[in-house]
Parts: C-alpha cells; sequence; structure tokens
C-alpha cells in the first residue's frame, strides 16, 4: 500500500489519484458516516486555507438531496454565510475543501454525501459498496466523485470548481443573479428563482462555463452575461421537455456562439443588458437557436 505523505493540496489530490487500490480505499472508508476520526484529521499536510472565523453553516441542515441539487430557498442562507468570503476566494477548490470541512465538524453535512456518484444519490450505500469491491476503476471512480463535491479536481481542469461541486454551483448561480441585479430596472418582470432554475439547467451550467473560462471570454462579462441569462430563462420555456441534455447543451452553444458573432458585427460589449436584451430577441440565429 502506498503511502499518502506528500504535502500541499495539488500534490495530495495527484498522489491521491495515482496510488494503488489499497490506499484509495483508505481514503474512501474515512468518508463513512461511521468512521471516528475526526474530519479535519482527513486532510492533514493538505494546506488547506484558514476560513474566516465569521463564517457559520446556515441553522436549518440540508438533506442528502439538497447537498447534491441546492433548491433556491436553501440557497439563500447559505448564501448570507458565505459573505465571509469575497468572491475570487471561493474561485478555488481548496477553498471549498475548507468551507466544508467546517459543515461537516458543525453537522450541517454528513461526511459520506460527497461519495454520491451518477445514478447513486447514497453516498454511504455508495461507500460501502466501494469498499467490497476489487475493481480499480470503481475504487478510483469514488475518490474522483469526493475529491469533486468536496470543491473540485485541481490538477484536472479549472472548471472543475464551478461544474463538479455542488455547493460551488449554487454559489456562483446566485453570484451571477446578484450580479445582474445591479444593472438597473434588468429584467425585472423576471423572478430570481426563475433566473436560478435556469442556470441549474445542467446543458445553460456546464455551456456557460465552459465557454466563459476557455472559448468565448466575451459571455463572462457580466452585463453581456446578465442579458444571456435572461435570454435563456425564456428560452428555456420553448423547449420540449423531453429534449434531452444533449440537445439542449447543442442549442445552447450554438446559441453562444451566435452571440459571439453578433458582437463582431455591433460590438455589443459597449451595450447595456437591456439593449443586449433585446438585440438577442431580434437576430434570427440567436432567437430561433
Amino acid at each position: 500500500m502506498t503511502e499518502l505523505i506528500e504535502t500541499g493540496f495539488e500534490d495530495k489530490q495527484f498522489a491521491l489519484l495515482n496510488g494503488d487500490k489499497e490506499m484509495q480505499k483508505a481514503f474512501i472508508i474515512k468518508f463513512s458516516n461511521e468512521c471516528q476520526e475526526p474530519f479535519s484529521s482527513i486532510f492533514d499536510r493538505w494546506d488547506l486555507p484558514d476560513i474566516p472565523q465569521e463564517f457559520k453553516p446556515p441553522a436549518t441542515e440540508w438533506s442528502e438531496g439538497e447537498f447534491q441539487h441546492p433548491p433556491w430557498e436553501s440557497s439563500q442562507e447559505a448564501m448570507n454565510s458565505l459573505k465571509a468570503f469575497k468572491p475570487n476566494e471561493l474561485c478555488h477548490p481548496s477553498t471549498w475543501f475548507a468551507i466544508h470541512v467546517r459543515c461537516v465538524e458543525r453537522g450541517f453535512f454528513k461526511r459520506s454525501w460527497f461519495a454520491y456518484g451518477h445514478n447513486r444519490p447514497d453516498g454511504q450505500r455508495n461507500i460501502t459498496e466501494v469498499c467490497q469491491s476489487n475493481d480499480g476503476k470503481i475504487i478510483d471512480g469514488c475518490v474522483r466523485d469526493i475529491l469533486r463535491h468536496l470543491g473540485g479536481i485541481v490538477i484536472r481542469y479549472t472548471r472543475s470548481v464551478y461544474l463538479d461541486c455542488p455547493t460551488a454551483g449554487m454559489y456562483w448561480r446566485c453570484h451571477m443573479i446578484r450580479q445582474a441585479r445591479k444593472h438597473r430596472k434588468f429584467a425585472k418582470n423576471t423572478p430570481d428563482k426563475d433566473l436560478y432554475k435556469c442556470l441549474s439547467e445542467s446543458a445553460v451550467w456546464r455551456q456557460l462555463v465552459e465557454a466563459a473560462t476557455t472559448r468565448k471570454t466575451l459571455i463572462g462579462e457580466s452585463h453581456i452575461r446578465a442579458a444571456f441569462i435572461v435570454f435563456m430563462a425564456e428560452k428555456l420555456r420553448q423547449m420540449k421537455p423531453d429534449d434531452s441534455d444533449e440537445a439542449k447543451a447543442t442549442r445552447v452553444k450554438k446559441i453562444i456562439d451566435s452571440i459571439v458573432d453578433l458582437n463582431l458585427r455591433t460590438h455589443i460589449a459597449y451595450y447595456d443588458p437591456n439593449e443586449i436584451l433585446r438585440l438577442f430577441k431580434r437576430t434570427p440565429e440567436i432567437k430561433d437557436g
């Protein structure tokens, strides 16, 4: 069995992801609710950042389902707790690891919740089944799920914190909505809850994050993104309920590409969100995308 002796956040993740089955199982079992080891000690020498003393998890505990898919109502109390952090601190996986350590130690989350997987919503059951397996791919997959849900795999790609960590995704959706509301008289007839529901659509969220961080950084501009979110909230109502995520993602990507093309012709970066939204609705390739 390989010992996890490296120090530092990235080194610890790298060693764990490249460790043997025994080392990975030893890590996974520490997330069982039956484990008596203090949760924070799992991350000794991971160099997690210090958490502000004023940060306290919400008073109302979440369920495992709420952790995996934070609803709008629960997100608002969580956002108040996260005021203790600056937004740029919450771009980093290590910060979310540290936040989750405190949340588990204060009883807001259970440690097993981080071990849920695709079509395997019960983290504790998943841990039990994985630890009884000798399949390296299954064991490695569980380790990766845990790391993703704790805050993201930093050595994989920078988008992991936004796409893989459910609480981080919740924060950034709410943050984007609050930024949109800073624009005067913008989309005042569209409730924040509807915008959150739109951003919680995996096809919309994944395409927005990938475009803003890699392909089409224009869409990451606050006023353009605000118009895009409101436009997509309306667009989703027109999509068929039985459309697959893949089909929706293809349409969203096409719309984003068309927005970038529109900017090349009209320089929408100089417009306010209301004007941009009107342009989206008048441009055929965006309106009909």
